[in-house]
């Protein structure tokens, strides 16, 4: 995926977070089984989780995408129940499958533009004292541009940035992976999708769950 926990440490380094791990959620996903090669029209959250490492921050993703844009959005919650949101990422892109294959796919997913909305007082306050990104006229529920800017040490990615991906859509349900679920690819490792030579070549554990 696009933001990597990297930039996510930016922003815990600016707040003092606080919270506890929540069990993962399931859902009853209603899918269409086009969505195996054509992910357009398709939404997919992912379950309410916590990052460790990062002052136990709790996130929930959810990712769109339409005929050719995509949209992805990352949600920090104040507490585990992920009801009362501290501020929200969307990142605006364009993605390109360039073939298809009955397993995992290659997707190419080009991030245009990044916005960081601070939804607390207090988040807002510590982004203004902060400086965070070099802004201090942050304001709450206001989307700010962060793309390509330094926040706390770790820059974002600039626009036009590509991650070259994979993604799985389960269609066999195994136990631990629901009929639907989308998975994009492991890149922990040397293949972390920076170029096209190194796409990743396994397949994450963890993945969203069809909502549409």
């Amino acid at each position: 995926m696009l933001i990597r926990l990297s930039l996510l440490i930016a922003i815990s380094s600016a707040l003092l977070a606080c919270g506890s791990a929540k069990e993962p959620q399931t859902y009853a996903p209603l899918f269409e089984d086009g969505f195996r090669t054509n992910l357009a029209g398709g939404s997919w959250w992912s379950p309410c989780f916590q990052v460790m490492g990062i002052g136990g921050t709790i996130l929930k993703r959810r990712i769109q995408f339409f005929k050719d844009l995509t949209y992805i959005t990352t949600t920090s919650y104040y507490e585990d129940s992920c009801k009362m949101p501290q501020y929200v990422i969307t990142e605006k892109g364009t993605y390109f499958l360039p073939f298809t294959s009955d397993e995992a796919k290659p997707i190419d997913l080009t991030m245009n533009e990044v916005l960081i909305s601070p939804r607390k007082g207090y988040v807002n306050e510590a982004f203004n004292k902060s400086a965070f990104c070099g802004i201090t006229e942050w304001k709450i529920n206001k989307d700010h541009p962060v793309t390509g800017l330094n926040c706390s040490g770790t820059t974002y990615p600039a626009a036009g940035t590509t991650t070259y991906d994979l993604f799985l859509v389960t269609t066999n349900p195994t136990p631990g992976f629901s009929y639907g679920q989308l998975r994009f690819g492991d890149t922990s490792g040397a293949n972390n999708g920076t170029t096209s030579v190194l796409r990743p070549v396994d397949i994450e554990t963890d993945g969203f769950y069809y909502t549409k």
